[in-house]
């Protein structure tokens, strides 16, 4: 990816007979480029100038508001030396880590809570698992690409006596001798007193039907591997895939949708490996094989190729570049199954 842009850039500039006058924005995807390569792009376009930027695309949702209250990304690593209790609010820690990389973490652990909606790897370690709540089933605020705040409202309620996290988080922390709000209201309130300046609005009531402009805070990081690791003649980019959700994995009237066993190639490198759209191959990352069927773009680069997270046997929520190996498929049947 890096080489890529780098390249492209270099084109760009050399193409060029004289300094870059044209109004221009670079979209990139929050976290897929080094400081570096940012910099090397800011000097090719004559970055900054009236009109042109860069836009960065957030890597998670909310992650201006996030970054607005300082929260950051954290490291598997920040929890080696953890050992008092931990939170896991509608999170499973299979779909960003390997098994054998977070349970021995998590394993001290004086002890351990799930909120969550359904049945995962995270609940199954927990010593209590308390039931979570859809999006529809709460009330919040959210902060958008352009820092437009907007006021999240239930639109209905959860059944019998569940709760909404932030219900179930205010009273661990009240037990543990702090008082935290909680309700989104109380929540917000507290948090614009304790930030002034950074949200639009002081109450959640105050915040308009259809939003208000002006969050302080740019996109929050989002750690994504810039490099493949491993071996193989393939850049292969694992990308966020809509339909890559909970919601989605564990309702079988939707699996139609993860159904999408393809791997996006350069036509450079479909011609050389001798194969053509809708042929089956073998993607090789590391000791897993993986069977999909070949898409052709002339807007992918030679060396690399494209796959959804969670699609052809990939695990779900995991994204990034991976070095990988990429063959004709023997059998046909085989195709969006784990080799």
């Amino acid at each position: 990816m890096e080489d890529a842009v780098r390249r492209v850039a270099d084109r760009v500039a050399g193409a060029a007979s004289g300094p870059l006058t044209e109004p221009g924005v670079v979209i990139y995807r929050d976290g897929d480029l080094s400081p570096e390569t940012l910099d090397h792009l800011a000097a090719t376009f004559t970055f900054p100038r009236d009109g042109c930027g860069f836009v960065a695309i957030a890597g998670a949702a909310n992650a201006r508001g996030l970054a607005a209250l300082g929260i950051e990304v954290m490291g598997l690593e920040e929890f080696e030396g953890h050992t008092g209790g931990l939170v896991l609010s509608n999170v499973d820690p299979s779909r960003y880590w390997e098994s054998d990389e977070w349970r021995p973490i998590v394993s001290r652990m004086a002890w351990i809570a799930a909120i969550s909606m359904f049945d995962h790897a995270g609940t199954q370690v927990a010593d209590m698992v308390i039931p979570g709540v859809a999006f529809q089933e709460r009330d919040g605020a959210s902060v958008n690409l352009e820092g437009r705040l907007q006021r999240l409202t239930m639109g209905a309620p959860a059944p019998g006596e569940i709760r909404m996290p932030i219900a179930w988080l205010g009273g661990l922390a009240r037990r543990s001798g702090e008082l935290v709000p909680g309700n989104a209201a109380g929540a917000f309130r507290a948090m614009s007193a304790a930030m002034p300046g950074v949200f639009p609005a002081a109450t959640h009531g105050d915040i308009p039907e259809h939003g208000i402009r002006g969050v302080q805070g740019t996109v929050a990081p989002h750690a994504l591997p810039t490099t493949a690791d491993g071996d193989g003649n393939i850049t292969v980019y694992v990308s966020p895939f809509l339909y890559d959700g909970a919601d989605v994995e564990h309702a079988r009237s939707m699996e139609f949708l993860r159904d999408q066993h393809t791997v996006t190639m350069s036509r450079e490198d479909a011609r050389e490996l001798g194969v053509a759209r809708g042929d089956d191959v073998m993607v090789h990352v590391g000791d897993r094989s993986y069977c999909a069927r070949v898409e052709t773009s002339k807007r992918v680069l030679a060396g690399h190729a494209r796959m959804f997270a969670g699609t052809a046997g990939l695990a779900p929520g995991r994204t990034g570049y991976q070095a990988a190996r990429i063959e004709r498929a023997a059998d046909r049947a085989t195709v969006g199954q784990e080799g």
